[in-house]
């Protein structure tokens, strides 16, 4: 759904790009502090929180993951991209149904797709235990769309692959993404079990009107967390939830988990049917402000 109840293809939605000259000056102190100690800035929490200006994305993620100088990565990169991969036939299926309707990755055979086909591939044979698996190329996409603007190609040789690369290794190994995808997608039961107690516990009605329903939440939040939210969401949601992420971590998946279906439940539960809970679930765009709202004010 969107605003306006019409279904919402992966990829769209508007990103401000405004953004106060107090909050660039709040971003100018933090960012120099960091540099100068090396460690995250006590100021750093609520400026994420709160969402990360656009234009300064590509860079704080980086920092954030602990790969904003990281050369030996990126060289890496370079030796893998000329690698065969098993799942070369897979990665490019999906690559023509990632973010459809975006510009950048629209075209077949365009710069974009080319961008994320590598990514892809590179990392099935970096990762050779999980290899590739579907919706990975959601993340990979989102990454490519925040590179450095400030970095001289000639100078530095950092290409956008590069440091989009970099991200998403921090983020499936240091972050522990690429566990939902190993022994047979166990961890991802394990924490689909969790977000099933947290639902009974915090959001008991609606838990048992899922029960009554034959709703369960591997029908929906299978693909939340092993895409981390980039498939079926706003991308101005899909950015701020990165944002957030990046900085936290795991417990990042329950707490957007959990306010989807708070807000949903608030919004929706007038209609009763299996088809119409999934596709509340599955695709609420338009629920997607009250859910950032959350982060501002404070999740518990």
């Amino acid at each position: 759904l969107s605003d306006g109840d019409e279904p919402l293809l992966s990829g769209t939605g508007e990103v401000s790009k405004d953004c106060s000259e107090g909050e660039l000056e709040s971003w100018a102190e933090v960012l120099a502090r960091w540099t100068s100690t090396k460690q995250r800035p006590r100021k750093l929490s609520s400026l994420v929180l709160a969402g990360i200006p656009e234009a300064l994305r590509g860079e704080v993620w980086r920092r954030l993951a602990g790969c904003d100088s990281d050369t030996h990565l990126m060289d890496t990169y370079r030796i893998l991209i000329t690698k065969d991969s098993v799942c070369e036939n897979v990665i490019q299926r999906d690559i023509n149904r990632t973010f459809p309707a975006h510009d950048f990755f629209k075209e077949a055979g365009g710069v974009g797709q080319d961008s994320l086909y590598h990514i892809s591939k590179a990392y099935a044979v970096y990762d050779s235990e999980v290899g590739y698996c579907q919706g990975l190329s959601f993340l990979a996409a989102t990454l490519l769309l925040h590179v450095s603007p400030d970095v001289p190609l000639a100078v530095s040789g950092a290409m956008p692959e590069e440091q989009a690369f970099c991200v998403l290794v921090k983020l499936m190994y240091d972050y522990s993404l690429r566990d939902l995808y190993k022994d047979g997608f166990e961890n991802l039961y394990m924490r689909l079990y969790q977000l099933n107690r947290l639902m009974e516990e915090q959001l008991p009605q609606l838990w048992q009107h899922f029960s009554d329903k034959g709703v369960e939440s591997h029908m929906f939040a299978s693909q939340w967390f092993l895409t981390l939210f980039t498939a079926r969401f706003p991308l101005y949601f899909v950015f701020h939830i990165l944002d957030v992420f990046l900085l936290q971590g795991v417990d990042t998946l329950f707490q957007v988990a959990l306010a989807l279906l708070m807000v949903s439940t608030t919004f929706e539960t007038s209609d009763t049917s299996l088809g119409h809970n999934l596709y509340v679930c599955t695709r609420g765009p338009h629920l997607c402000h009250y859910v950032l709202r959350g982060f501002k004010t404070g999740y518990s």
